[in-house]
């Protein structure tokens, strides 16, 4: 079920899920070191690495996931500089950077066994989900 909304999954969102899942577990494994995920309805800037670059460059290490874009659902987001802030709950994830660490907290959990949407899932992880009792 997705809990934003209280419908079953649709079988894309399961796949979505499934892809989001396979991602995580090849940079978990080594075979990546960073990586960018993108959702396929995005519409990529021309400038996207110019942009990438500056907001990479405003993350304090160590960091593990990085949203690239996203629709803030809260106000009052810490600004940690011009282009980046610590997110409050979002929705809509359309594309992130993750390194090995993010990947192995975002296997950490038994994601397999209660697929959600990934919109729903990273909030939950970040502890600004909207429905706190979801929160473990």
């Amino acid at each position: 079920m997705n809990p934003y909304n209280n419908q079953p999954l649709t079988h894309g969102e399961v796949g979505c899920a499934l892809s989001h899942h396979a991602v995580w577990t090849r940079v978990r494994d080594g075979r990546w070191a960073n990586v960018l995920v993108l959702e396929d309805e995005v519409i990529m800037p021309r400038d996207l690495l110019r942009m990438l670059e500056a907001r990479m460059a405003e993350l304090d290490a160590p960091w593990d996931l990085a949203y690239v874009g996203r629709k803030p659902l809260r106000r009052g987001e810490h600004r940690l500089g011009e282009n980046t802030v610590a997110p409050r709950y979002s929705y809509w994830t359309n594309g992130y950077v993750l390194n090995k660490a993010g990947a192995e907290k975002l296997l950490s959990t038994d994601f397999l066994q209660h697929i959600i949407p990934v919109d729903e899932y990273l909030p939950l992880l970040y502890h600004s989900h909207f429905d706190s009792r979801r929160i473990k």
